[in-house]
């Protein structure tokens, strides 16, 4: 029994560096992570959105930047917890088994937690009433091709066009191959525009902004308004 038990502690000994540098790597990650989303938040202010969008913007990214690093310290609370148990060999030990959080599951959260909001969610059940601000989360692999997504968002874009004034998508892949093509269509509709009711013109006022993600980043990859 003794032997065992200092067998168990040399290989929890030849461990420990490992996950140190395990921790150390997710800590890196969710430090740029943050940082990533503070210098987006800051170049999305810098557009001059409408108030209202940036409002909108603003308490998204705040709520995902403090969803993740949440969501990771409590992973790392209870990858050291079970770590330190190992030690007590006098009780029967099982892992308790914690899945790395990633950026996507927060993303995804948004979706949620506007659910009820004021504004649309692509994807979506139901078509829906046109609002004013959208809210689309792409999660996995998306090409900017001649996908489900694309046609579903410019389907959107032009059932609402006089109604939609701020659209903001989450994406979680990005193939350039097939992007100058897509964002000819954004700029298309983004671009100013007037729209004549009963003799009367009014400006449409687009605005679009797409945010790359990963799990070890994220990217602002378009931010355009009607001048």
């Amino acid at each position: 029994m003794g032997n065992l038990i200092v067998i168990q502690i040399n290989l929890l000994f030849k461990n420990f560096k490992h996950m140190q540098k395990d921790v150390s790597k997710i800590i890196k990650i969710r430090d740029k992570v943050i940082s990533d989303i503070s210098v987006t938040l800051e170049k999305v202010r810098s557009m001059g959105l409408q108030e209202q969008d940036w409002i909108l913007i603003n308490s998204m990214l705040n709520e995902l930047s403090r969803c993740y690093e949440i969501n990771i310290n409590d992973y790392l609370f209870h990858f050291e917890r079970n770590f330190k148990r190992k030690f007590d060999v006098i009780t029967d030990y099982r892992d308790e088994e914690y899945k790395e959080p990633s950026l996507s599951d927060c993303v995804k959260r948004l979706g949620v937690s506007y659910r009820n909001s004021d504004i649309n969610i692509l994807p979506s059940q139901s078509v829906g009433t046109c609002c004013s601000q959208c809210l689309v989360i792409s999660s996995g692999d998306w090409e900017f091709g001649d996908t489900k997504m694309r046609n579903d968002i410019l389907s959107y874009w032009y059932r609402c066009f006089y109604k939609n004034r701020f659209t903001i998508i989450f994406s979680e892949s990005w193939q350039s191959n097939s992007w100058t093509k897509w964002k000819g269509m954004i700029d298309s509709f983004v671009a100013e525009q007037v729209y004549e009711i009963n003799g009367e013109f009014e400006d449409v006022n687009h605005a679009v902004v797409i945010i790359e993600y990963s799990d070890d980043m994220v990217h602002l990859r378009y931010h355009e308004k009607s001048i």
